[in-house]
């Protein structure tokens, strides 16, 4: 299924399989291997194809595919990366606005209202 849908995608955008593989950084060989499904796909090229070809995670493994516990755990500990970064900077931001004497309401605080509380 992800084989054939990453085939489908090289296609309509009309390459061939060492030109497709070398835009996502990969040998031909791997390539030919994902499209016919004798290796697995990582994660990390998946987001790489849907990066280069502006397409969709679910364009590329289809909407039946579940997280494998191994890859759920993967995409958890990136998220808490990033929520992480976006506490450094907003940290950061704090300390500025503290320097500078300029306040934020809470309608105006880019981390509340990006907040899910």
């Amino acid at each position: 299924m992800i084989g054939d849908n990453i085939k489908s995608l090289r296609h309509t955008h009309d390459l061939t399989q060492p030109e497709f593989a070398k835009m996502i950084g990969i040998s031909r060989n791997s390539l030919s291997r994902y499209e016919n499904g004798t290796s697995k796909v990582s994660t990390e090229l998946i987001d790489r194809i849907c990066q280069k070809f502006n397409v969709s995670y679910v364009d590329i493994v289809g909407e039946d595919k579940m997280l494998t516990p191994v890859e759920d755990y993967q995409l958890t500990l990136k998220i808490e990366v990033i929520k992480e970064r976006g506490a450094a900077i907003l940290s950061q931001l704090y300390r500025y606005q503290d320097s500078q004497d300029i306040a934020f309401d809470d309608e105006s605080n880019p981390w509340i209202l990006m907040s899910d509380d």
